[in-house]
């Protein structure tokens, strides 16, 4: 078993991880600290589950022994009257008491997982309506329970929602931190006194601010900051000192788009927010019935005027990447780019100019009456066609005893043939004219006639 407090740290009084409390509790870590409590992560050993353990800030203790003791009352009601909440949108309490140092308070209630509201707007943004109304209704449901109860938390916050199972089929939003909460029960003592103000300025409603008078009416005009925040993602007021957001607030300078202003939301909120808290909903429940009121189809239309509804930043990078890495993995042709035309490789060259050699040397030799080898086109270059190609332009190529050439597919081939045939065909025909000529002449005489006067040598 570890020591009570912590060598580390006896100034604020954290536990030390290993103590067990009440022979059941082990303290695993601390979850978290503010200005009232600290929060650690602790295993039931008996249950076997594991537990949260809220314990009262040392430094409240501090103070004059009269407000010490009913700071430490204060806490324990707070306990005792939060664990009569039977709802499932408040954090459970299991069980309460004083720790052996300096008798200081603690609760012990449900371990939550998930994030609050605070920090999913942080990572997400505006949140989609169709999500978040139905938990937010929930939430005021579970509000009005606690308000029959005698509590009022006064310091709602986004940090003080908190989405358990965040995302899953059972996500549901539950109202924690009821750490400065008022006790507004017959006969029951008050933490503070008049004139002395504990919250959040960004949420605190005119008539705290003016009066520090409080009512559940608090919590109301809260949550209807709150849920314009949320779906938003930006704050209704946000000011850089106190002084001015108190301003705001007095004057209801509020940063709320047109959209909701417009839509059905936007004459809840102004009836949830109204500086008049008699003006306002009497009681959560009610403001919850006037948002289930509401039509999908309404909620629908402000998410996409609001722009909630489109995807996040993170999966609009990752489909892009994943599309991106899909092109990659595609081989690069002609229709992927267009524009670009494909130059041809140093074999073709070397083909084209082997070709238009070929075609010099076929009519030059044509010409002068020697056979040649069409060549092979570069594409269908095997050895032997190489080969026979090299011996063409050699004018090798020619096998022995052949009497026959290859036609020319050339076409200047073709030409200087055909030239040739005709001239071949003018000059035969010049030729047999000037015979028949000879032959008609009369004073030549016919072979016959030359014959005949030759004598004979049978006659000698």
């Amino acid at each position: 078993m570890g020591d009570l407090i912590s060598k580390k740290s006896k100034g604020s009084g954290a536990l030390e991880v290993g103590y067990v409390l009440q022979g059941r509790y082990e303290i695993r870590e601390e979850l978290g600290s503010g200005g009232f409590a600290v929060v650690y992560s602790a295993f039931d050993s008996t249950i076997e589950r594991q537990v949260a353990i809220k314990v009262l800030n040392l430094k409240l203790l501090k103070r004059g022994e009269e407000e010490t003791e009913q700071i430490r009352r204060r806490f324990l009601r707070e306990a005792k009257l939060a664990a009569r909440i039977n709802h499932p949108s408040i954090v459970e309490i299991y069980d309460y008491g004083l720790l052996d140092d300096q008798n200081r308070p603690y609760i012990i209630m449900e371990f939550l997982e998930g994030d609050d509201l605070e920090k999913i707007l942080e990572e997400e943004g505006a949140m989609d309506p169709r999500r978040l109304i139905p938990l937010y209704c929930d939430a005021l449901h579970a509000l009005d329970a606690a308000h029959q109860a005698g509590i009022i938390h006064k310091d709602l916050k986004p940090a003080n929602l908190f989405f358990a199972e965040r995302g899953g089929r059972r996500e549901r939003l539950k109202v924690v931190d009821f750490g400065i909460a008022h006790i507004d029960a017959p006969g029951e003592d008050r933490i503070t006194t008049t004139g002395t103000m504990t919250g959040t300025p960004q949420y605190m409603p005119p008539e705290y601010l003016e009066e520090q008078e409080v009512s559940p009416r608090i919590d109301i005009y809260q949550m209807g900051l709150i849920l314009v925040e949320a779906l938003c993602g930006v704050a209704v007021v946000e000011d850089s000192t106190p002084y001015q957001v108190a301003i705001a607030h007095m004057r209801r300078e509020f940063r709320v788009p047109e959209a909701i202003l417009e839509s059905p939301l936007g004459e809840i909120f102004e009836k949830s927010t109204a500086s008049d808290p008699d003006e306002r909903y009497a009681r959560a429940e009610e403001f919850a019935r006037c948002l289930e009121s509401v039509d999908d189809e309404a909620w629908v239309e402000l998410g996409r005027a609001l722009g909630s509804l489109e995807a996040p930043a993170k999966e609009k990078n990752d489909a892009d990447a994943e599309a991106k890495k899909e092109r990659g993995r595609r081989e690069p042709t002609l229709v992927d780019k267009p524009d670009v035309k494909a130059s041809p490789s140093p074999k073709a060259k070397n083909a084209r100019k082997t070709e238009s050699v070929y075609e010099k040397n076929a009519t030059f030799r044509e010409a002068k009456g020697a056979r040649v080898t069409a060549p092979v086109p570069a594409e269908r270059g095997r050895p032997s066609q190489r080969k026979r190609r090299t011996e063409a332009l050699s004018g090798t190529g020619q096998r022995k005893g052949a009497a026959t050439t290859s036609a020319p597919t050339d076409w200047t081939s073709r030409l200087v043939i055909a030239v040739v045939a005709v001239a071949l065909t003018l000059g035969a025909g010049v030729i047999g004219l000037a015979f028949f000529q000879l032959s008609s002449d009369d004073d030549v005489e016919p072979p016959s006639a030359v014959a005949q006067e030759q004598p004979s040598a049978i006659d000698e």
